[in-house]
């Protein structure tokens, strides 16, 4: 798929009907993996008191380049008064969900250069670290997802506390479900944001049934999920990131349009001056802008009111940069996401003007900024690199970023000014479409411009635009136009952050009463157990969901249990996975449209631990096909083939094939038949309740015995595996390769013979082209000696020297110059070690007849304005012919280079001239620049090689100037001995041959007979400084 290797089940699977009241879904079984939804423009240097940005993508800026620091943020979106009033999100924690991890100093870096508050940025990791860096998708930006999302919501909610959940992949799952399913099974974080996408059609049914199930987990927590609309305008399928028109059609983002989350759209700047001229355009921004004066202190805001907005749109959106045309030669679809759900029916708090009446869930809800400079605004982010530390405190490196990415963090960051004040809000549409009817000022309705996109002729949708606008005559997916009220380009608008705390509370819910009821309190971990709730309120029936909550931290307990959905105002299910330990539950209803959210009287429950069952398996690199291959018990592998082994403790009062409930704590590997009885230490359990071990280096050479051994938690007691996980690891078949250099050689030079020993290695698995990391699990490289000969002659004997990081291969040197003339094929025998099997490499050494190789560079010495050429001479041997082929000349080093290569004629060949203003001396000063010449040898002789140098002077004065006399006429009428006396004179101690050359340049129309000139000797030698006459 778009030149990349996938792997994927060929249909959705299907659940077993014994299973289907335990079983809500299954993860995605493909190695297709979410994309981040940011756009890098790229790295500028910023000024903190001016907010001047100096860009590096670019000469100049005009108009400037404007960043929307966090001050210009919260006056765009009116947080000032809220920050004013002590609402800064004090007490509230914000759950960003990434696939890398990040520097925590230059988060910090970041809050000190735009002048917030030191912060509190916990890390945790489920699993495996990804580290920063990681190579998730589309390589780094996954690293750079992260620092965003980090530092935007904890710039819009300065006070709060900001949780970054993160993991690996495993070889059987993506490190972005794994952390955002341990960030909803903690419920520490009141609000979760999350900038991946993927679009519903690729997902499927297993990958949409994981997110509607995990969103509606955490709203009935209590836990409001903010996700990206996407970057793909209406094409939700498409590549943003690709330079071509989109081609699959209508399509959403599947982790954004559950009816559980709120899908954060993206908006751009609008100014009307967007086609205008220079001069309009300068001047509008200066009435948005604070262009003049540098502020005294930062992080003064250089926005001074808030700018009005349009969908974000790179190709149609009426911007500054392009004047709101569109180039067909540079296709985009870079755009705030929205469209109808495929897979989703319209939501029953999903209302009000503008609604499509599609009966599809719309997306998206809400958007903000997420431009990347269409209109010169981004957002400013602190990244590793330049990492916003640099000593100058009046220029620090900023990179310059953009995409819906940036909304849905900063969307979170003011839902957590609101949870400061009125607590938690779970699935906030509920309040958030009822407030756009009863108090329309909360929102900046957006009503000019769409998320419309290019598209391929005769592509899903596609159809040529007749809309009286930009798109008119061109092939678009021109569905969603902004408009009054809600609209599929930017939903209900942005928003006013202080008007929506401030009516917040304002709207009018009926009171509802929820009420639990348990068949036991005290049991066993796993015991099934009748639960049944009831939600009242008076005027109606309740709907919605019911979530069942410990009291006590749910991060000790990992619980994961699932909501109930109310039928006619009550709901009821048999659950088996409470969490161990003693504690209060209590049920808690999420509201609707109608009924205002409540929380049951709490019920003590006393849950005790179950026992364990631990089992050990393992996988290995099948390097025919470059995929996972289970490990067989008793099997035999060669040393280094690519081995991770699993374990999973699963409670005994588990359904069969199921779970009751997430084990936590550590399971710890042992080898021990191994040599050396290696362990893999205590490693966390993931948010699916697996460990996994990738050993350090390859598992030894022997037999192998696996065990494990499970720490146990609250819930599941620990325990031991009862049957390890056998295999032998045989010694590796070695591959070596020989190679001489040089080959040819000369009779009695030296060439160098280099002997390189690998190891056949079976992994890692890289499931994408370019996106492989490389795993800690690798072969130590041969060592051991090995034995050079020709013939019956050996010409040494050198040991092995591991190459690079010691891994995967070694390689021996050794330098000869006694092979004879000939094809001399040479042997390089490796004995083999403890891990390696012997082998042996052959190369054939070309060994020739010396040539004598000699250059000269005349002049030696030339300015810039100059000119010069080499002269090589190739002498061959009495008796023996004259040498033939080419000569190769070079120039060159850091400045500049420059080759020719040219034929040997009689054993001379000169080059083209070297002209001097290819290299760059310093003012008033010479370089020295080498000049290699090499021969290539023929059938006779071996290739040489010489250095010259030549002098360079700044400056470009001539080396000769030239003047020539009025032509003399022999006698009148005559046609021939009329001459001109040329006159030569050198400059800049030029010495050395002229050639010269003479024609007629011009004549009279229609004249006949034209006259025609010529030298005596076209060669002129300048052998002193005078000058030089020649008559002609």
């Amino acid at each position: 798929v778009n030149g990349e290797a996938h792997y994927a089940n060929h249909r959705d699977p299907q659940i077993p009907a014994a299973l289907a009241s335990v079983v809500r879904g299954i993860t995605p079984l493909h190695d297709f993996r979410p994309t981040p939804q940011v756009k890098i423009l790229g790295q500028a240097s910023y000024d903190p008191k001016s907010h001047v940005v100096h860009a590096e993508w670019t000469i100049q800026n005009s108009p400037p380049l404007l960043a929307l620091a966090p001050a210009d943020f919260a006056v765009q979106y009116d947080l000032n008064p809220l920050y004013a009033a002590g609402i800064n999100g004090a007490g509230v924690t914000i759950g960003i969900i990434g696939a890398s991890n990040v520097y925590p100093n230059v988060v910090a870096n970041y809050r000190s250069l735009f002048g917030l508050p030191v912060g509190t940025l916990n890390i945790i990791i489920d699993g495996l670290d990804p580290g920063p860096s990681a190579t998730v998708n589309h390589g780094n930006r996954a690293e750079v997802e992260s620092f965003l999302d980090v530092e935007v919501s904890g710039a819009v909610a300065p006070g709060a506390t900001v949780n970054l959940y993160t993991a690996a992949d495993t070889t059987v799952q993506s490190g972005l479900l794994l952390a955002a399913q341990r960030a909803v099974d903690d419920d520490v974080a009141s609000i979760l944001s999350t900038s991946y996408g993927q679009c519903e059609q690729a997902l499927g049914s297993s990958g949409n049934q994981f997110w509607t199930a995990l969103w509606e987990q955490a709203a009935a927590q209590g836990q409001t999920s903010f996700v990206s609309s996407g970057d793909s305008g209406s094409a939700g399928c498409d590549d943003f990131n690709a330079p071509v028109p989109a081609q699959l059609g209508l399509a959403v983002n599947g982790l954004s349009s559950t009816p559980w989350n709120i899908a954060v759209g993206g908006t751009d700047f609008f100014y009307t001056s967007y086609n205008g001229t220079a001069a309009a355009q300068s001047a509008e921004l200066a009435s948005y802008w604070n262009l003049a004066t540098p502020s005294p202190t930062t992080p003064a805001a250089s926005l001074l009111k808030t700018v009005p907005e349009q969908p974000w749109n790179q190709a149609f959106g009426l911007d500054l940069y392009d004047g709101g045309v569109y180039s067909p030669n540079q296709p985009t679809i870079v755009a705030g996401s929205g469209g109808a759900s495929v897979y989703y029916p319209k939501p029953g708090w999903q209302s009000g003007q503008g609604v499509p009446a599609d009966g599809a869930r719309d997306l998206p809800d809400v958007s903000l900024f997420a431009a990347d400079g269409e209109n010169d605004s981004f957002y400013p982010i602190c990244l590793p690199e330049g990492g916003c530390n640099g000593s100058n405190s009046a220029s620090q490196e900023i990179t310059a970023v953009g995409g819906t990415s940036a909304s849905s963090p900063a969307m979170a960051g003011i839902m957590a000014l609101v949870n400061q004040k009125y607590g938690r809000q779970g699935q906030a549409n509920f309040v958030l479409y009822p407030l756009a009817v009863q108090h329309p000022s909360v929102f900046h309705d957006i009503s000019i411009g769409s998320n419309v996109v290019p598209c391929r002729q005769s592509s899903s949708s596609c159809t040529l635009s007749t809309a009286n606008d930009n798109t008119t005559g061109l092939y678009t997916l021109g569905h969603y136009y902004a408009g009054p009220g809600y609209d599929q380009a930017s939903g209900l608008g942005s928003v006013d952050a202080n008007l929506l705390v401030q009516y917040w509370s304002s709207l009018n819910f009926t009171p509802s009463n929820t009420s639990l009821n348990l068949s036991q309190t005290a049991f066993t971990h796993g015991t099934p157990i009748n639960v049944s709730v009831a939600v009242t309120g008076n005027g109606g029936t309740p709907t919605g969901d019911v979530g069942l909550l410990p009291a006590e931290s749910a991060a000790a307990a990992n619980i994961s249990l699932n909501e109930l959905t109310l039928q006619a105002g009550a709901a009821s299910a048999i659950v088996n996975n409470f969490p161990g330990g003693q504690y209060q539950l209590t049920a808690r209803y999420a509201g609707d449209t109608a009924f205002a959210p409540s929380t049951s009287a709490p019920i003590t429950l006393n849950v005790a631990p179950e026992g364990t069952t631990l089992s050990v398996a393992g996988s290995y690199g099948n390097g025919s096909n470059g995929s996972l291959a289970p490990i067989a018990n008793g099997a035999s592998y060669p040393y280094g083939t690519y081995i991770v082994i699993d374990a999973q403790p699963i409670g005994v009062n588990a359904p069969k094939g199921g779970t009751d409930g997430v084990t936590t704590g550590t399971v710890t590997f042992t080898d021990t038949a191994g040599s050396g009885n290696i362990g893999s230490g205590a490693l966390s359990l993931n948010a699916q309740g697996f460990a996994e071990w990738t050993p350090a280096l390859s598992f030894p050479v022997g037999s192998n015995s696996l065990s494990a051994s499970y720490s146990g938690d609250a819930s599941f007691n620990a325990s031991t595996s009862t049957a390890p996980l056998t295999f032998t690891i045989t010694k590796a078949s070695s591959v070596a390769s020989l190679e001489a250099e040089p080959s040819p050689v000369a009779l009695g030079s030296a060439t160098a013979l280099k002997l390189n020993v690998r190891n056949q290695f079976s992994g890692p698995v890289c499931r994408e082209v370019g996106t492989c990391t490389l795993y800690d699990s690798a072969p130590v490289a041969p060592t051991g000696t090995v034995t050079f000969t020709f013939g019956n002659t050996t010409l040494g004997t050198v040991t092995l020297v591991p190459r690079g990081n010691n891994l995967f291969a070694s390689s021996a040197n050794l330098s000869v110059s006694t092979l004879p003339l000939g094809n001399d094929v040479v042997t390089a025998s490796y004995g083999g070690d403890s891990n390696y099997t012997s082998t042996t490499a052959t190369f054939p050494v070309v060994v020739e007849n010396a040539a004598t190789l000699s250059a000269v560079v005349n002049p030696s010495s030339i300015n810039q304005g100059e000119f010069t050429q080499i002269t090589a001479m190739v002498t061959g041997q009495n008796g023996l012919p004259i040498p033939t082929g080419t000569v190769n000349f070079s120039a060159g080093g850091s400045e500049s280079e420059w080759n020719d290569t040219e034929p040997l004629k009689n054993g001379l060949a000169s080059s083209i001239a070297l002209p001097g203003n290819l290299f760059f001396p310093p003012s008033n000063g010479q370089i020295s620049v080498p000049i290699n010449v090499s021969y290539s040898g023929d059938s006779t002789y071996a290739p040489a090689s010489v250095n010259v140098s030549l002098v360079v002077t700044q400056g470009f004065l001539p080396p000769f100037s030239m003047a020539a006399s009025p032509v003399t006429i022999a006698s009148p009428g005559a046609t021939t001995n009329n001459t001109s006396t040329v006159t030569v004179t050198p400059g800049n101690g030029f010495t050395g041959t002229v050639y010269l050359s003479c024609a007629l340049t011009s004549s009279p129309s229609g004249a006949a007979h034209l006259p025609t000139c010529s030298f005596p000797s076209n060669a002129l030698n300048i052998a002193g400084t005078g000058a030089v006459t020649v008559l002609m």
